[in-house]
């Protein structure tokens, strides 16, 4: 009796685990000949998509996340501004940038949508799915990470061919980026800097 018992604990315990692990088993979806599509609300790594069916989607980039374009999420905000070593105000900044970024990359180019269908929370009250957005033949993570914008962040699908990025490319990207003090991470040198400077 004990060893039932002790069975349906150690089963109530793994099923999240099984869940995640058949929902990441789902063959990852690739979606051509898509368009962004602006709308009231969106930032550099969320935004709504048109396929080529013209239905809409909202897509929550995989692996990377941007800074708020708001201080409305304070607490987020400060834990972003962490990441790069800047502070809120100046996160806020570039989140801002990184939603003008993102949006002149993607106008008027097709897009291809890879995703999984795990789906993201968020404001919207329509469901946003994460997905890696490819661009010219390039992925919108690894870009936004190269050029200081996005920190790897989040949700990263396991090793899966159909995605251009990884985790390893993506750590490279962001080393890269600080020695060049790209986006953020030149915020934080000027940010050091001006401190020095006022001792």
């Amino acid at each position: 009796m004990h060893l039932v018992n002790w069975f349906f604990a150690v089963l109530l315990l793994l099923l999240p685990t099984l869940g995640v692990r058949a929902e990441d088993s789902k063959k990852a979806e690739r979606l051509d000949g898509c368009s962004f599509k602006q709308t009231a609300y969106y930032d550099g790594d969320s935004f709504s998509l048109l396929t080529e069916k013209g239905d809409e989607k909202i897509c929550r980039l995989y692996a990377v996340d941007t800074c708020e374009t708001d201080n409305e999420f304070a607490e987020r905000v400060a834990e972003q501004a962490l990441y790069f070593g800047i502070t809120s105000e100046q996160a806020v900044e570039l989140g801002n940038k990184a939603k003008n970024f993102t949006e002149e990359r993607l106008k008027n180019k097709k897009l291809s949508f890879i995703t999984k269908w795990h789906k993201a929370l968020g404001r919207s009250k329509s469901d946003r799915f994460y997905g890696e957005i490819i661009v010219d033949g390039e992925s919108l993570a690894c870009i936004l990470v190269k050029a200081g914008l996005a920190r790897i962040h989040g949700i990263i699908p396991p090793n899966d061919r159909t995605f251009i990025f990884t985790r390893a490319k993506l750590e490279q990207l962001e080393a890269e980026a600080k020695k060049a003090g790209a986006g953020g991470w030149g915020m934080a040198k000027e940010k050091k800097a001006y401190e020095k400077e006022s001792k």
